[in-house]
Order: structure tokens, then sequence, then C-alpha cells
């Protein structure tokens, strides 16, 4: 097959999260909290590294690694996500970091929920499939890349609460997927990315709270909203790009004036600023030098509250400002949350994802400006309450419908709750737990599936107090295998329009289309087929069209402003554009269609087509 690269990455749109609310960045200006004139001591890196980690891509991961605690985490984005199995480029980069002490973060696409439209891969807007999508992927990073993921980047997260001004619907489902993403892997810390200021309703939807990303010249006028002063700096994360040379000391400095405690600037641009490290990556490590301000005071034992058969409300003394300003709670002796906010009140922590009747130790550890970290407290030791006394009935009629070579869908009967009320119904995929779903669901569709492959799924009923019902009858399916991964090439030309159509039977994240418009192999981006070569002049991608600004397999491409109107009917792609956006062309053409990420690139076979 031939080579071909990908033409972008997921970049987060602003214009996407500013239709939300109406405004780009979608906080009122405030004054820089009180406390910024020490943050210079603790700010670390958050480097979004979307690069591919072979050649100089992997001298830079490389970097990455051996800038030790100046990195406070690096976000590992394979493919809008990890993609579709172990990249081993991928795994020997994440290894390498996670064993040099950088926290490595998988990327997780949200799509807003849906809210705007967008579609998961499966093609569908719903909040229910949004769910299944990235909990299957958050199951993915650590199937493939195991413990050296540290923690979880959901991009694409809303800004508003809910729906309406008293709903808050939004913020509570980025809640609950920082849970599953807790629940299923002890010890990990998660981001959202809304990429502009978000109201308080989030201030516990994750660990982190990406706050900006945009160009240098819109952070000049960045605030951080009024609610974030007082707050450990490491809950808030900045990322800068367009920043030139003698601008990066600036964005720094105002970063740490905004409070924020993980930044990363770049001179790259869009459309994609992540996929290579600053021209000034040494000057901007010097600048983020860290001074330890000395060991913080222990934390006095804690003590519990509000003990149920899945949750304990951890609690201690706070210690005096401004020396601390946040705290780590370690479960069993593992770091489970943080708690980032510092006021009198705020020491206390809801830990969840417990077993009842279980017994649990808690410690506690205080950490200062700097990130130094106190000894930990005296252990508190904690059983969690017993499960209601009857469980939830199991759940009936387990059906699978709509097989595809990559996705399948589930249906189920409603369980009745027991002595307490429904909280999940859990699906397990030959015994493994995959997907947590709300007790309002019944059914999920979602993907993940190899090609030939059997799979039994079961589906159990938990309730509030984690007491689960027997697990459902299962039922086992076999993902069919495509006579080919692309069928049902075919394009029409005439003197006025193009289209183009396709039935992709494997799931991917881009549909293009390589358009030869002028007949000739050896202009235009260059692929070699058995038949002979094509020369793609245009480039479909979803819905944005490309002319080759290249040569020979030189990848660079102009985006056009023409929009090709892109039609989907199951998994048949359709693509119809005037013909005179394809410059002057010949009467005969080749095409070709490719399907990219996700699943193994693959091609159609190549179709000639004479103008009408």
């Amino acid at each position: 097959m031939p080579e071909w690269r990908h033409s972008r990455l997921r970049i987060r749109a602003l214009a996407l999260a500013a239709a939300l609310t109406g405004t780009l960045l979608g906080a009122p200006l405030a004054a820089a909290p009180a406390h910024a004139a020490t943050l210079a001591t603790g700010q670390q890196l958050a480097v979004p590294a979307y690069i591919y980690p072979s050649g100089t891509g992997a001298t830079q991961w490389a970097q990455v690694a051996s800038a030790g605690s100046k990195v406070g985490m690096a976000i590992a984005n394979v493919y809008n996500g990890p993609s579709n199995g172990v990249d081993s480029n991928w795994a020997t980069a994440i290894h390498n970091a996670h064993a040099a002490g950088v926290k490595v973060y998988g990327y997780v696409d949200t799509g807003y929920f849906g809210t705007t439209g967008r579609l998961t891969r499966l093609r569908d807007t719903s909040v229910p499939a949004w769910l299944a999508q990235v909990e299957t992927d958050v199951n993915a990073w650590y199937q493939f890349y195991g413990t050296d993921i540290d923690g979880i980047f959901f991009d694409d997260a809303t800004n508003v609460c809910g729906p309406t001004s008293t709903s808050t619907t939004y913020s509570s489902l980025y809640k609950q997927i920082s849970d599953y993403v807790k629940q299923r892997h002890s010890g990990a810390l998660t981001v959202d990315n809304p990429g502009v200021d978000v109201p308080q309703c989030y201030e516990t939807s994750a660990d982190v709270l990406l706050t900006f990303e945009g160009s240098y010249a819109s952070y000049t006028s960045y605030a951080p909203s009024s609610w974030e002063a007082g707050y450990d700096p490491h809950k808030f994360m900045n990322l800068i790009y367009a920043t030139g040379s003698t601008q990066m000391a600036d964005a720094i400095t105002r970063s740490k004036n905004n409070g924020v405690g993980y930044v990363y600037v770049t001179d790259g641009v869009l459309s994609n600023p992540w996929n290579a490290l600053p021209s000034y990556w040494s000057s901007e490590l010097t600048s983020l030098a860290v001074t330890s301000t000395g060991t913080p005071a222990t934390p006095a034992k804690p003590t519990a509250a509000a003990v149920t058969g899945t949750t304990v409300d951890v609690s201690w003394t706070s210690a005096s400002w401004p020396a601390v300003v946040g705290y780590d709670v370690y479960r069993n002796g593992v770091q489970v949350g943080e708690v980032t906010n510092y006021t009198p009140s705020a020491t206390d922590y809801t830990v969840d994802g417990l077993s009842p009747s279980t017994s649990y130790s808690f410690t506690v550890k205080a950490r200062d400006y700097a990130g130094d970290v106190s000894a930990a407290s005296t252990a508190l030791t904690v059983s969690t309450s017993a499960a209601g006394a009857t469980a939830p009935t199991t759940p009936t009629g387990l059906t699978a419908s709509n097989l595809q070579a990559n996705s399948v869908a589930l249906t189920w009967g409603a369980s009745t709750a027991g002595s307490k009320p429904l909280a999940f119904y859990n699906v397990y995929q030959n015994g493994t737990w995959i997907l947590s779903l709300p007790s309002t669901q019944t059914s999920a569709r979602f993907d993940g599936l190899t090609p030939g492959t059997a799979y039994t799924y079961t589906v159990l009923a938990q309730d509030t107090s984690g007491h689960s019902s027997a697990l459902s009858s299962g039922i086992t399916v076999t993902a069919p295998v495509p006579a080919s991964d692309i069928s049902a090439a075919a394009s029409t030309l005439t003197s006025t329009t193009a289209t183009y159509t396709a039935t992709y039977n494997l799931e991917y994240n881009s549909h293009i289309v390589c358009i030869d418009s002028d007949n000739v192999g050896t202009t235009g981006y260059e692929l070699t087929f058995s038949t002979g070569n094509v020369g793609c002049d245009y480039m479909i991608e979803d819905d944005s069209l490309y002319r080759y600004a290249g040569s020979g397999t030189d990848w660079s491409w102009t985006p056009l402003a023409d929009d090709p109107q892109e039609t989907v009917s199951g998994y048949t792609y359709s693509w119809t554009l005037q013909a005179s956006w394809l410059g002057t062309h010949a009467t005969t053409e080749k095409v070709v269609f490719n399907g990219s990420g996700y699943s193994a690139d693959a091609w159609g076979s190549v179709v000639t087509v004479t103008q009408q």
C-alpha cells in the first residue's frame, strides 16, 4: 500500500465551545489572585505531545522525558485517541516518559457530549452514544499501554453547567467519566479541556481544568474567573500557541499571575500547534525553575463521615495559609484524588468507587506552591457499610443487534430496585467490565470490536449501596469480516459537478478522497499502486477540501474555502462539489478512497472516471 500521512489531528475548536456560550473566552475578567506572586516556585509544563514518536518525534519525546519534574504531564494522542491497537513507537515513548517520572495522560475526545451536533465514530450525537465511546477509549488506553498511563485528558469538554441555567447535567457528565477512570484505575488523575473558563459547577468534574487554549494575542487579554482565586494553581492549565520567542517569557509571567500551575507555551501555529516542541524548549524549561520552600507540616489524622457502601467522606484539619495550597488523598497507599482549592472549610474529599463491607486505609499529604509534599498523616481505617439487604433484580432479555465489523448494539430489560435505588448498569465483555451506564439507560451501542472475533456479553445492575445483581445470561456474537475494507467506490464527473461515493466497511476517524484531477500520476501528491501512479491534486477529508501545494511526496496542502457536501447513509459516504473547484481539470481523472485512523489505513480500488 502507498504511504499516506494524516492531514490533521483534532485540535480544540474554540468556536465550537463558543457556540454553547456565545463568547470565545466565556469568562468575566477578574483581578489576579492575591497569591500570584508566590507562584514562581511551583509551575510545571503540561505538554500536549501530539508528536508521532519516530525519528525527530522520538527525539522530542525523549526531551520531554529528560525534563524531569519540570514537566508535570505529557498528553499522548495517537489519532484523536488511542486508535485501535498498540503502536510500538508510542509504547516506547509513553513508557520512557512514565519511567522518567512524567505523568502521561491519554487523549479522549468527548465531543461536547453531542451538544454541538458532533458525531461519534458510529455517527450518533446522543449523550449515551458519546458516553459509550468515551468509556471505550478510556479502556483502550489502559488495555494498550497499561500502567504507563497515569490519567486521561478529556478534550472537547462543555463549558456550561447544563442545558438550562439551573441544570448541572453537563458538568455532572464529566464528573461521571472522571469517576469511571478513577474506579477502574486506582491512582489515575483526570483533566477536562473546555479550552475556556468554566463556571464553578465544574469544580469537582476533574482534577485539572484547562481554562485557556489559544494564541498569545488572545492571552494578553485573558484573566481567570473570580471563583478561581485562592485555589491551588495545579487545579488549572493554560495552553498558549503562536507565541514568539520574545513573547514566551511574558506568557509565562501572565500565567503565573493568573494562578495557573500547569502551562505550555509554543511558537507552533494552527492548524496543529502541538505537533512539535517549541523552538525555545530549553529556555521555557529554564523559566520554570522550581525553588523548594521546605516540607509542609504533616496533616493531622483524618476523620470519616457519611460512610456508605461505596463512598467515604474523608476530612482533616486545615493547615495554615499560605504555605499549603492543596492536599493529596491516598487510599491504601495509592493516590486517589487531589483537593486543590484552599479555604478553611475545603479540607475534605469524597472517595467513591468502594466496595461494601470492606476495610480501607486513608492518609492525607499537604502540598505547597513549589510542589513540596508533606509526610503522610496517620492512617484512618474505615469499613464501608453493608450493601442494601436486597439486591436489584437481574437484567433479563439481553439481545444484540446492528452487529458490524467493529461495533455492536446491546439491549436488555430494566431491573427492579431492591433495598436501595438503582445507580448503574455495568456491561461486561468476555468477563471484563467495559461500560458503566446510568440506571435510566437499558441499551448501548459501542465499538472496539475486532472483525472475526467472538465476544460474550453480560450485564448487571448496581444500586446506590454497591449491591449488585447477578450477571444476566450471556449472549455471544462474532464480529463479521468484510469482504473488503472499502467497497463500491464510484465517481461521476460532469462539466458542473463532481460526486464521489464509497462504502467504508470498517470504522475510521477520517474518510478521504484523493482526486487526480489532471490524470497525471507524477503531479500532485504521488501514490503508487499496482495499477500505476496516482497524483493527488486535490483531497477531500471528511467535510474539507484541500489543494496540493508540495512536490512529489512532500506533505503540503492548502485548505480551500469551498465546502464539499458530505452525506452519510449507513456506512456509505458521498461527496458532491462543483467541478470548477478542481480548477482546470482533465475530462478523465482518477480517484481513490482512503480510510485513516482507528482501523488500519485502507485503500479502495482506483476509479477512472470520464466526464459525461
